[in-house]
């Protein structure tokens, strides 16, 4: 789990439909790398001058902690394939990674262009006359997400941050061409942590986290399996996961700097999958895991002028498997833990109207965690890959034109494989191109509207790690449209309107689950069209 997303004191839960990786939720992973984000920079409200000279001032926490929005791209979070689970795993507040693209989540219809429905609920705790006071809920859909904030002192405070996610599984079935129950994932996750400010611009965070996620098969009956000559049985599967943490920021004249660490420690019992990828002897069977490790991070941010500044960020993220990855793998095999390293170089400024940030970087992935076909197999299936590398580099800027906002940004991505069997590959459904388009409209202080465009190179099939075949999967240009209300309270809701000009391209393809007609049938999966979504955000 990312240090940042553990100490980062100013708790935005954004919830969404379906989209979330579009809306700044990034990375599938609730224990992915995510280092410290670009600073919000935001252009004054109607009614308020802007000024000729802008002081770059770090917000608290990550939301900048001395480094830009990492230009890193996590591979997409693989939507599994057809008799698999099409079920969505929600995670805490995330950073979209450039060049990424994630599955969007199916609801268990073979009609991927069916809307979101949204209900949301916000209610006020403990008796409060006003929302957000410093007690909500926010419920929505599957998810609960409570926050709570109370200030010690005037330069400390202490923050409780909780979330329950509850999701039902469904699988398909190609022989009945129809879906089915398959069962329950079950996410609880609470984080306390206590900031002090002890100079202007300078605090300490500290806390600890608890989480537990939970797959529960819908049929935990014992069964005899012919093929194995023995009963199976089908059980929870289970990751308890503790964190604690630190992070320090430290400002002298016109130097920030920042040191964080974090220890994280997971326990996992879990049932190997009955499925023909995991080895004979495993199949149905009890199992159990530990991993431990630690996460750093080190920044320096120097700023040079009235309006810019230039930063240099270590990171170094450890992830663990989830409670869904562990129990199906290739073989059998115990998945090792992920460890992640970056280091990212950049400069920020704002010229009269224009804010622009450049910034280039070098990740260095561990044991990446990948779940892909391998080409000995014909399903798809958790693994280590090896060691892989990104290098990278990202410019982006804002254009402010009265109460209008003009935003681009492009990215390109090297990356590749550089040890194991695979070495010298590029990693399947990463592209190499990613470049957006968009643009604001504030009609108030409070209501804005907008719209982005996005597009993203091609990448090579999901299955296609060595590399055999053609780059000419998933790339796509969609258009996406929202809305936003700001509340004086700190809530903001959203919504948005994703691929609103219903683009047709394909999310994966590959060869896969073709016991039928062979291995040589390839297989699409289509991404998914128009989508209505809606989110809510609390600031404090």
């Amino acid at each position: 789990m990312s240090l940042e997303e553990n100490v980062n004191e100013n708790v935005k839960p954004e919830i969404s439909a379906e989209k979330k990786e579009e809306n700044g939720n990034g990375e599938n992973r609730e224990e992915g790398a995510k280092p410290a984000r670009r600073p919000q920079y935001r252009r004054p409200r109607r009614g308020q001058r802007v000024p000729k000279a802008v002081k770059v001032e770090e917000k608290e926490g990550t939301e900048n902690a001395g480094a830009a929005e990492p230009k890193t791209e996590e591979r997409r979070k693989p939507a599994q394939a057809r008799g698999r689970q099409q079920g969505n795993r929600r995670s805490l507040p995330a950073v979209k990674e450039a060049g990424e693209r994630k599955a969007p989540v199916r609801k268990p219809s073979r009609n991927n262009q069916k809307e979101a429905k949204s209900k949301l609920k916000i209610i006020p705790l403990g008796g409060l006359e006003q929302i957000g006071m410093n007690i909500t809920a926010f419920e929505y859909e599957d998810s609960i997400i409570v926050v709570w904030k109370q200030n010690i002192s005037e330069d400390t405070e202490f923050l409780i941050y909780g979330n329950y996610y509850e999701n039902k599984k469904w699988l398909f079935n190609k022989t009945k061409d129809s879906f089915y129950r398959d069962g329950d994932e079950v996410r609880k996750y609470v984080k306390a942590q206590i900031k002090h400010t002890y100079l202007p611009d300078s605090y300490f965070i500290a806390g600890i986290d608890i989480l537990k996620d939970e797959v529960k098969p819908y049929d935990t009956s014992s069964k005899f399996d012919t093929s194995l000559g023995r009963y199976v049985k089908s059980g929870d599967s289970t990751k308890d996961g503790f964190g604690i943490f630190a992070l320090n920021k430290y400002s002298v004249g016109k130097f920030q700097f920042t040191q964080g660490i974090r220890y994280d420690y997971a326990d996992y019992e879990f049932y190997w999958r009955n499925a023909s990828l995991n080895a004979p002897d495993k199949r149905g069977t009890k199992d159990n895991a530990k991993y431990n490790d630690y996460s750093f991070e080190l920044s320096a941010n120097y700023l040079y002028s009235e309006t810019g500044s230039t930063y240099l960020t270590y990171t170094r993220a450890f992830r663990t498997p989830t409670a869904s990855e562990i129990y199906y793998t290739r073989n059998s095999e115990r998945l090792d833990p992920q460890v992640q390293d970056t280091i990212e170089l950049g400069v920020k400024d704002f010229f009269a109207n224009t804010y622009i940030s450049a910034s280039t970087f070098y990740k260095m992935t561990h044991d990446e965690i990948y779940s892909t076909i391998p080409p000995e197999f014909i399903g798809m299936v958790n693994y280590n890959i090896g060691n892989s590398e990104r290098i990278g580099a990202e410019i982006y800027a804002e254009h402010y034109i009265g109460d209008l906002t003009l935003k681009s940004s492009i990215t390109y991505l090297h990356h590749k494989v550089i040890s194991g069997k695979y070495s010298g590959s590029k990693i399947p459904s990463v592209p190499n191109w990613k470049v957006t388009f968009g643009a604001g409209y504030d009609f108030n202080s409070n209501f804005s509207v907008g719209a982005d465009a996005i597009y993203a190179g091609n990448t090579y099939d999901l299955d296609d790690i060595a590399n055999e075949r053609k780059e000419d999967t998933g790339e796509y240009f969609t258009v996406d449209v929202f809305s936003q209300y700001k509340f004086n309270n700190g809530i903001s809701l959203t919504f948005r309107i994703n691929n609103i000009f219903d683009e047709k391209y394909n999310e994966y393809a590959g060869f896969w689950d073709d016991n039928k007609y062979g291995i040589d049938q390839r297989h699409y999966y289509p991404a998914i069209g128009r989508t209505y979504t809606a989110g809510i955000s609390y600031s404090f």
